[in-house]
């Protein structure tokens, strides 16, 4: 069962980072799209970028994970799911972990922007 605990944990860190990213995009909305970042915010915005890019990579691992946890088989298969979703657990744990560091870095990003 704590491999379902650290999935439903893992659903609800990845909404707040949804919901970060949503107003990281609100705020990117309000630059004007015309002047270039340059000097130390356009340094930040930059390594905002990588950061963005990092976890990307790190999202698709993760679905390509959770895809491959959740095949169908013919016999036996909410058992073998279970059986899958249990030998995967600490990479579940890793991944969320990773969430979790990307969402506090952009949030932190992001409210130093807004100061």
């Amino acid at each position: 069962m704590e491999a379902g605990n650290n999935v439903t944990a893992l659903l609800a860190d990845l909404k707040a980072l949804k919901t970060v990213l949503d107003l990281i995009e609100d705020g990117f909305e309000d630059l004007d799209s015309r002047a270039p970042l340059t000097g130390h915010i356009g340094a930040h915005w930059s390594a905002l970028w990588t950061i963005i890019s990092d976890e990307c990579d790190s999202l698709r691992k993760l679905e390509s994970l959770l895809v491959s946890v959740n095949t169908d088989v013919k016999h036996l298969d909410s058992m073998r799911r279970a059986i899958r979703i249990k030998e995967t657990n600490d990479q579940i744990v890793m991944y969320r972990q990773e969430i979790q560091a990307y969402r506090d870095t952009l949030q932190l990003s992001f409210q130093s922007v807004i100061l």
